[in-house]
């Protein structure tokens, strides 16, 4: 929905908190997928911002933190075959 209406920073978001709902509901590779989508997006929107905009928005505490929490979700592991509860050999 936000993509369609140009909305990139609420798109990132949005994948964002759907990337840590599915980390916890246990899907690790749904949370690395959303977590990459976000940053796709943001990356989107940076291209539209002069380097000083975007410096500036870098320097936001809550941009910060959320970043690093994209950064950490598309970082995390993929479980394990056995951990995933398929069939071991």
């Amino acid at each position: 929905q936000f993509a369609l209406s140009g909305q990139a920073e609420s798109e990132a978001r949005a994948s964002l908190i759907a990337a840590r709902a599915a980390l916890a509901s246990g899907d690790a590779n749904a949370a690395r997928e959303l977590a990459a989508a976000a940053q796709h997006s943001l990356a989107a929107l940076y291209q539209t911002w002069t380097p000083e905009a975007r410096a500036s928005y870098d320097a936001r505490p809550d941009v910060h933190q959320w970043r690093s929490q994209l950064t950490r979700l598309v970082a995390e592991p993929a479980p394990s075959r056995a951990a995933a509860g398929a069939p071991t050999r």
